[in-house]
Protein backbone atom coordinates (compact mmCIF):
# COMPACT_ATOMS: atom_id res chain seq x y z
CA UNK A 1 0.00 0.00 0.00
CA UNK A 2 1.44 3.64 -0.66
CA UNK A 3 2.49 5.62 2.01
CA UNK A 4 3.86 9.29 1.31
CA UNK A 5 5.03 11.96 3.40
CA UNK A 6 4.23 15.25 1.98
CA UNK A 7 6.83 18.35 3.31
CA UNK A 8 6.71 21.78 2.79
CA UNK A 9 9.86 23.34 3.17
CA UNK A 10 8.17 27.08 3.64
CA UNK A 11 5.17 26.01 6.16
CA UNK A 12 2.26 27.79 6.62
CA UNK A 13 -1.15 27.07 4.97
CA UNK A 14 0.21 25.02 1.85
CA UNK A 15 1.35 22.64 4.52
CA UNK A 16 -2.35 22.05 5.47
CA UNK A 17 -3.67 22.14 1.92
CA UNK A 18 -0.77 19.62 0.32
CA UNK A 19 -1.52 16.55 2.37
CA UNK A 20 -4.98 17.11 2.02
CA UNK A 21 -5.13 17.73 -1.77
CA UNK A 22 -2.57 14.43 -2.06
CA UNK A 23 -4.60 12.51 0.33
CA UNK A 24 -8.23 13.40 -1.73
CA UNK A 25 -6.85 12.60 -4.86
CA UNK A 26 -5.90 9.03 -3.88
CA UNK A 27 -9.77 8.51 -3.43
CA UNK A 28 -9.61 6.66 0.38
CA UNK A 29 -7.12 8.15 2.07
CA UNK A 30 -5.63 8.19 5.40
CA UNK A 31 -4.34 11.68 6.37
CA UNK A 32 -1.76 11.69 9.47
CA UNK A 33 -0.32 14.53 10.80
CA UNK A 34 3.27 14.27 12.23
CA UNK A 35 4.10 17.99 12.55
CA UNK A 36 3.06 18.90 16.35
CA UNK A 37 4.36 22.20 15.84
CA UNK A 38 2.47 23.47 12.66
CA UNK A 39 -1.11 24.50 11.53
CA UNK A 40 -3.09 21.42 13.20
CA UNK A 41 -5.07 19.52 10.71
CA UNK A 42 -9.11 19.52 10.97
CA UNK A 43 -9.61 15.87 12.64
CA UNK A 44 -12.27 14.51 15.34
CA UNK A 45 -9.08 12.68 16.91
CA UNK A 46 -5.22 12.60 17.21
CA UNK A 47 -2.38 10.39 16.07
CA UNK A 48 -1.22 10.72 19.68
CA UNK A 49 -4.23 9.49 21.23
CA UNK A 50 -4.35 6.31 18.97
CA UNK A 51 -0.80 5.68 19.61
CA UNK A 52 -1.70 6.39 23.30
CA UNK A 53 -4.66 3.79 23.28
CA UNK A 54 -3.27 1.45 20.36
CA UNK A 55 -5.01 1.43 17.09
CA UNK A 56 -8.35 -0.97 17.18
CA UNK A 57 -8.59 -3.44 14.34
CA UNK A 58 -11.84 -0.98 12.84
CA UNK A 59 -9.09 2.17 12.88
CA UNK A 60 -6.57 -0.24 10.83
CA UNK A 61 -8.72 -0.04 7.36
CA UNK A 62 -11.11 2.20 6.37
CA UNK A 63 -14.60 1.84 6.98
CA UNK A 64 -15.94 4.10 4.28
CA UNK A 65 -14.35 5.49 1.04
CA UNK A 66 -13.12 9.09 0.96
CA UNK A 67 -10.60 11.43 3.51
CA UNK A 68 -9.77 10.07 7.09
CA UNK A 69 -7.76 12.60 8.90
CA UNK A 70 -5.83 11.68 12.15
CA UNK A 71 -4.33 15.61 13.79
CA UNK A 72 -0.93 15.21 15.36
CA UNK A 73 -1.65 15.71 18.89
CA UNK A 74 1.63 16.62 19.57
CA UNK A 75 2.89 13.22 17.85
CA UNK A 76 5.82 12.92 15.65
CA UNK A 77 7.71 10.62 13.60
CA UNK A 78 9.21 8.67 16.29
CA UNK A 79 6.07 8.39 18.10
CA UNK A 80 4.31 7.48 15.29
CA UNK A 81 6.82 5.35 12.85
CA UNK A 82 5.09 1.70 13.93
CA UNK A 83 1.66 3.30 13.28
CA UNK A 84 2.34 4.63 10.27
CA UNK A 85 3.55 1.08 9.20
CA UNK A 86 0.50 -0.28 10.46
CA UNK A 87 -2.02 1.93 8.54
CA UNK A 88 0.14 1.37 5.61
CA UNK A 89 -1.19 -2.59 5.43
CA UNK A 90 -4.70 -1.56 5.59
CA UNK A 91 -5.27 1.42 4.12
CA UNK A 92 -5.08 1.90 0.07
CA UNK A 93 -3.24 5.51 0.71
CA UNK A 94 -1.82 6.51 3.57
CA UNK A 95 -0.64 10.51 3.34
CA UNK A 96 2.32 11.62 6.31
CA UNK A 97 2.61 15.11 6.88
CA UNK A 98 5.55 16.43 8.41
CA UNK A 99 7.97 19.25 8.76
CA UNK A 100 11.00 17.10 8.96
CA UNK A 101 12.63 14.41 6.23
CA UNK A 102 11.41 10.81 7.04
CA UNK A 103 12.71 7.83 6.05
CA UNK A 104 9.64 6.96 3.64
CA UNK A 105 9.33 7.98 0.20
CA UNK A 106 8.46 12.27 0.32
CA UNK A 107 6.87 14.60 -1.85
CA UNK A 108 8.41 18.18 -1.31
CA UNK A 109 5.92 20.39 -1.92
CA UNK A 110 7.09 24.22 -2.82
CA UNK A 111 4.90 27.63 -3.21
CA UNK A 112 5.67 29.35 -6.39
CA UNK A 113 6.41 32.55 -4.88
CA UNK A 114 9.33 35.18 -5.70
CA UNK A 115 12.33 34.21 -3.15
CA UNK A 116 11.35 30.85 -2.98
CA UNK A 117 13.80 28.70 -4.66
CA UNK A 118 13.51 25.00 -6.74
CA UNK A 119 13.82 22.55 -5.61
CA UNK A 120 17.13 20.35 -6.07
CA UNK A 121 15.21 17.31 -7.10
CA UNK A 122 11.80 16.05 -8.47
CA UNK A 123 9.00 18.44 -6.40
CA UNK A 124 5.00 19.27 -6.78
CA UNK A 125 5.28 22.94 -7.42
CA UNK A 126 2.06 24.95 -6.34
CA UNK A 127 1.08 28.09 -8.25
CA UNK A 128 -0.22 30.92 -5.94
CA UNK A 129 -1.36 33.39 -8.78
CA UNK A 130 1.52 36.14 -7.54
CA UNK A 131 3.89 36.09 -10.23
CA UNK A 132 7.91 35.32 -9.85
CA UNK A 133 9.09 32.36 -8.46
CA UNK A 134 11.30 29.45 -9.47
CA UNK A 135 9.40 25.94 -10.66
CA UNK A 136 12.20 23.11 -10.94
CA UNK A 137 11.85 19.68 -12.12
CA UNK A 138 8.40 18.26 -11.69
CA UNK A 139 4.61 18.50 -10.76
CA UNK A 140 2.96 21.81 -11.24
CA UNK A 141 -0.37 22.17 -9.73
CA UNK A 142 -2.82 24.83 -10.24
CA UNK A 143 -3.83 27.11 -7.32
CA UNK A 144 -6.99 25.62 -5.64
CA UNK A 145 -10.29 27.28 -5.79
CA UNK A 146 -11.70 28.71 -2.70
CA UNK A 147 -14.29 26.30 -2.77
CA UNK A 148 -11.34 23.49 -2.24
CA UNK A 149 -9.63 25.72 0.62
CA UNK A 150 -13.12 26.20 2.29
CA UNK A 151 -13.76 22.26 1.84
CA UNK A 152 -9.86 21.22 3.08
CA UNK A 153 -10.31 23.95 6.38
CA UNK A 154 -13.55 22.77 7.55
CA UNK A 155 -12.99 18.94 7.59
CA UNK A 156 -14.55 17.88 4.06
CA UNK A 157 -13.02 16.37 1.27
CA UNK A 158 -11.80 19.20 -1.21
CA UNK A 159 -12.34 18.38 -4.63
CA UNK A 160 -11.88 19.87 -8.49
CA UNK A 161 -9.21 20.79 -11.19
CA UNK A 162 -6.89 21.28 -8.18
CA UNK A 163 -7.59 17.81 -6.46
CA UNK A 164 -7.66 16.28 -10.14
CA UNK A 165 -4.17 17.54 -10.92
CA UNK A 166 -2.60 15.70 -7.15
CA UNK A 167 -3.31 12.18 -8.71
CA UNK A 168 -0.65 12.39 -11.62
CA UNK A 169 1.87 12.92 -7.76
CA UNK A 170 1.04 9.39 -6.93
CA UNK A 171 2.50 7.58 -10.00
CA UNK A 172 6.20 9.39 -9.57
CA UNK A 173 8.64 6.73 -7.84
CA UNK A 174 9.44 9.47 -4.69
CA UNK A 175 12.15 8.92 -2.73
Amino acid sequence: MPILAVHTPVGGVLSVLAPLGLGAAAGTALVLDLDPDGIPLPSPASVAEVVRASPTLDELRPRRRGLAVLASGGAGWQDARELVEAFGTGWPAVVVRSAEALPIPTVPVHPVLPGVLAAPGPAVYQQTGIPGGAIGNGFVLPPPGPAAVRAAFGGRRPRGRWVRAWRTVWSHPWT
